[in-house]
């Protein structure tokens, strides 16, 4: 089977690795072909570079900046990056029998349409519900124009998707409930990635790079730093945690609020706290394989339920969890209710401190919870499973 895969974010390098990188190098070690477009935000103009990774073809498309850029050049290329990779596909008049895409972006439809009308089967693989998302955190009203476009797009969206994955139980009952989808096949295709030899140890190299004492309890945030993530939530968590002398916290990450949570560490000299900007993925293995438990964070606003993919690594390090999120994410069902890991709503500091006494009190517990933790990642969210699942669901339809 020949299969396009469209995205925002995909490794060149081979020693790099996200979950689409994982989910497509197993698919072709089942036999079949991938070609994937991404962009190249360092060009808007000029050819299209190709080359191989992992025997995954990628086109590099100059689209001009997507991340990292103000409001109006973000909006403007993203909305351009549709036109821009449909023409690409009939340029190099590529063959495929199956096209698939990630949200984000919403705004594929022109490719989407394009392969259903040459008889493709079209798979959305579900990872973020825009612009209800926008809604929860106050930044589109549903009466404003914003929300009404991209609203538009996302029915379409949702429309010319033959298959539509969902990374959780939650996350796909969410979907059939407020949208009509009943021509779909929405299935569950969790996030998940290629299990490693991830070994746990105390280096003390790596306590002394970044400055981490070695006999107190240790827990890292990893991922995003933006307003999904609700970093006010995550800054209280931090004030209230200042005068202990028994844990140590290292945020790994960028983004948006990356300068506000600096602010606070240096303005209130939270000499427990760590903050580094993002790393590759070589180095944030090694930091996590110190650490004594994984934190998540999503704010409390959200109405639609989210499984944040920075867990799985968590998990592939023998990692328990302490997720701080939304009543509706079914992460606290599916992970922490497991034994793997701790919950608290994300807008209750109380109980995030009454869970960090319990963690600190019973620490000698969490070698067992990282063991469920890895033994939950190698069952439910191994690639090895979910790409036969991807296959399954393609050949049947």
């Amino acid at each position: 089977m020949n299969i396009i895969f469209l995205t925002l974010v995909y490794p060149e390098l081979e020693f790099d690795s996200n979950l689409y990188s994982d989910l497509f190098d197993q698919i072709v070690e089942l036999g079949h072909n991938v070609t994937v477009i991404k962009p190249d935000e360092t060009r808007v103009y000029g050819k299209c570079y190709t080359h191989q990774r992992n025997n995954v073809k990628i086109y590099a498309l100059p689209t001009g900046k997507l991340t990292k850029t103000n409001l109006i050049i973000k909006g403007i290329n993203t909305l351009l990056i549709d036109f821009r990779y449909l023409h690409l596909i009939k340029k190099n008049k590529l063959s495929f029998d199956a096209m698939m895409y990630s949200t984000p972006p919403i705004t594929f439809t022109k490719c989407i349409k394009y392969a259903k009308t040459h008889n493709k089967t079209t798979f959305l693989l579900l990872k973020d519900i825009f612009p209800q998302n926008c809604v929860d955190l106050g930044i589109f009203h549903r009466k404003g124009f914003l929300y009404r476009y991209f609203r538009f797009k996302e029915v379409e969206l949702y429309k010319y998707s033959k298959i539509i994955g969902c990374m959780s139980p939650a996350n796909m009952e969410y979907l059939v409930q407020n949208n009509n989808v009943s021509n779909q096949d929405v299935c569950i295709i969790p996030n998940s990635l290629l299990p490693k030899d991830t070994i746990r140890n105390g280096n003390n190299d790596i306590l002394d790079k970044y400055q981490i004492p070695c006999d107190v309890l240790k827990l890292i945030y990893g991922g995003n730093l933006g307003k999904p993530q609700g970093i006010s939530f995550l800054i209280d968590c931090l004030l209230a945690l200042k005068d202990r002398k028994d844990l140590f916290i290292t945020i790994v990450g960028s983004g948006t609020e990356y300068k506000k949570i600096e602010k606070c560490i240096t303005k209130n000299k939270l000499d427990n706290v760590y903050l580094i900007p993002a790393l590759n993925k070589t180095e944030y293995i090694n930091l996590l394989s110190i650490m004594d438990i994984g934190l998540i964070f999503l704010d409390h606003r959200f109405t639609i339920p989210n499984f944040p993919s920075r867990i799985l690594d968590y998990m592939d390090c023998s990692l328990p969890v302490y997720a701080c999120t939304d009543k509706v994410s079914d992460i606290k069902h599916e992970i922490c209710s497991q034994g793997a890991g701790f919950w608290s709503e994300s807008n209750d500091i109380k109980s995030f401190i009454t869970t960090i006494n319990s963690i600190v009190e019973h620490k000698d517990c969490l070698p067992k919870m990282g063991a469920i933790s890895r033994k939950l990642l190698i069952e439910q969210y191994n690639v090895k499973s979910i790409s036969r699942l991807i296959i399954d669901q393609l050949e049947a339809n």
